[in-house]
């Protein structure tokens, strides 16, 4: 088997080279439970780096309210940010989620 690298004997062109081309205008559409799933599960990471850091933004409030059952405010803001950054890097890799339409 054979490391996919090779000449092509007609064009002489890098067949390795041409497949890497081929996959940097490849789009991937990922339905939209799995894309949620998938950046929610890493956007949920910065902030746990913030709760086993003892973070918090004003010194007081912690990444939870006070019911414990959502986030406070700020962390909030950070989960949302944090969301859009994956998003732009998913998609800068040819990953985008699937749109169904009505």
């Amino acid at each position: 088997m054979g490391t996919g690298v090779g000449l092509d004997k007609q064009s002489g062109d890098c067949v390795m080279e041409r497949h890497i081309a081929v996959l940097k205008d490849t789009k991937i559409y990922l339905p939209s439970e799995v894309w949620v799933s998938l950046y929610t599960e890493l956007a949920e990471r910065r902030l746990l780096a913030f709760s086993f850091a003892e973070y918090s933004q004003d010194g007081e409030t912690g990444i939870l309210d006070e019911s414990e059952e959502r986030y406070s405010d700020w962390a909030q803001e950070e989960f949302n940010g944090e969301g859009d950054i994956i998003e732009s890097i998913l998609n800068s890799h040819g990953l985008y989620r699937w749109e169904e339409q009505d």
